[in-house]
């Protein structure tokens, strides 16, 4: 004897909605296992995901590392290039300065010797290695003549440079005229007049 059950559409045996309920069950465990399956992907994803991140922080501090000790053996091979009579380089937070004091311009003049170009000419095509965010380059003077001619004159000779080394640089410089009011030497003997003719240029760059 067939047991059945019976609905309002149709009259189904016992074994078949047992059968019906058994496979029911099943699916919902595979769907269960499906979720669950789901679930731990996102998060092996989401693992996966904030470790190439890591590496991918990693990989850019190495590299940011590297440019900078590549800047730094740079400064370093420039500066072994120039003697201290001639320029002085050295790093101020993230900004290079190039002291030159071997520009002995005349007094009263913005002309830039002969002599000192090759010395302008090396540290154009370092600056142009740089890939500099900004160059400024500053002008001073001694304290012969009166104040505000002596800061025209100190921006004149920034300019000077500027257009000299503007030959051997693509950079874009800034100028910048300070006077007589920033001397590294004394001003009462012709030395220390001439230390105080001089210009300083100011490499700012994010690669040291």
């Amino acid at each position: 004897v067939v047991r059945v059950i019976e609905t309002r559409e149709q009259q189904i045996p016992e074994s078949v909605a047992a059968e019906i309920v058994r496979k029911d069950q099943q699916l919902m465990e595979r769907q269960d296992r499906v979720a669950e399956l789901r679930s731990r992907l996102q998060v092996t994803q989401a693992a996966a995901g904030a470790l190439g991140e890591a590496l991918t922080d990693t990989e850019k501090s190495l590299i940011e590392k590297d440019q900078k000790l590549a800047m730094q053996k740079r400064i370093d091979q420039l500066s072994s290039q120039v003697s201290k009579e001639e320029a002085e380089v050295y790093r101020q937070g993230n900004d290079i300065i190039f002291r030159l004091k071997q520009i002995p311009f005349p007094v009263g003049k913005a002309t830039i010797p002969e002599k000192s170009k090759p010395l302008l000419k090396k540290v154009s095509e370092f600056i142009s290695e740089m890939d500099a965010e900004k160059v400024l380059i500053v002008g001073h003077t001694d304290v012969t003549g009166p104040k505000d001619f002596n800061k025209e004159l100190a921006k004149n000779r920034a300019r000077q440079v500027a257009k000299y080394m503007s030959e051997y640089s693509k950079t874009n410089f800034e100028i910048d005229g300070k006077g007589a009011s920033q001397p590294l030497a004394v001003n009462n003997t012709a030395r220390g007049r001439q230390l105080n003719r001089r210009v300083d240029i100011v490499v700012k760059t994010d690669k040291l």
